[in-house]
């Protein structure tokens, strides 16, 4: 959470000094590139490659779905509507990816582990806080939601189709696909600009090594080895970690209230992963 949260300060960070969709594009090419790089360094990663077979088209949709149109979505909403209700709306996701995944996937779901979904939207309401103008209908909110929605889609569709896939192969095709999906949107939706500084290079450095590499990878672990619903969760102590991490370097306000939220939204983490306890034998 660390990583993912880290992604919201450098992101504000670098914005101000590149066109969004082009720093997402330039973001994934890198990361890709160096995933292949690494790929034919080392012979015993080679291999891996093989396994992939016939799911490099599965790969590619959720990639295209989870890198490019989720954080597509993300940015272009950021464009005008805050950051908190960005965040209020990524909150949706878990609960709606375990709704699916029990409907869908037959994804097994306690009630414990529902109470533990409510508890971590509720502590995401506490954190970012309810600004009733901002639910108002803008694109910005419909951007806000589309990106929602492709995170959950996306998750779903790795879940179902895309499991016990080698880490490295798979992130570096997905990180491809959201590559391609970017640049296509960046003629129809923007005017590419840069301007070099320094904090533009840290920035785009921690995006594309930190969180592209480094927290997509985890996330597509967790995927491996767990339900979609569990790992999609873990989405709801990124408001409060980055709003912490913001106090901590930015010298941002870090109210009361969003400490409580952020203890409400681990407990509500901690029950959706709680493993049950074992009836003994009668």
């Amino acid at each position: 959470m660390l990583l993912w949260s880290g992604a919201f300060i450098a992101v504000r960070a670098g914005l101000p000094f590149v066109s969004a969709l082009s720093f997402l594009g330039s973001r994934f090419t890198l990361a890709c590139l160096v995933l292949v790089a690494v790929s034919l360094l080392i012979p015993s990663l080679r291999r891996d490659w093989a396994r992939i077979g016939h799911l490099w088209p599965h790969l590619a949709i959720s990639g295209a779905l989870i890198n490019g149109a989720y954080l597509s979505g993300g940015y272009l909403a950021m464009t005008t509507i805050k950051g908190a209700m960005m965040a209020l709306i990524g909150a949706l996701a878990p609960v709606l990816t375990a709704f699916i995944s029990n409907r869908l996937l037959g994804e097994r779901i306690s009630a414990v582990q529902w109470l533990g979904f409510t508890l971590g939207f509720i502590g995401v309401v506490m954190v970012v806080g309810v600004e009733p103008e901002g639910l108002t209908l803008t694109p910005g909110l419909g951007w806000a939601l589309a990106s929602m929605v492709c995170i959950v889609a996306g998750t779903l569709y790795f879940n179902r189709f895309c499991r016990n896939v080698p880490l490295l192969p798979s992130n570096c095709v997905q990180l491809g696909a959201g590559a391609v999906f970017c640049w296509l949107l960046v003629l129809p939706f923007e005017s590419p600009h840069v301007t070099p500084t320094w904090t533009l290079f840290w920035s785009f450095g921690y995006l594309t090594f930190a969180v592209s590499l480094g927290a997509m990878a985890i996330y597509l672990y967790m995927l491996n080895n767990g339900s979609a619903g569990r790992a999609i969760a873990n989405l709801y102590l990124t408001p409060g970690v980055a709003a912490l991490m913001g106090w901590l370097l930015l010298d941002e306000r870090f109210a009361v209230g969003a400490l409580a939220g952020f203890l409400v939204s681990m407990l509500g983490l901690w029950l959706v992963n709680r493993k049950p306890t074992a009836r003994p034998a009668s």
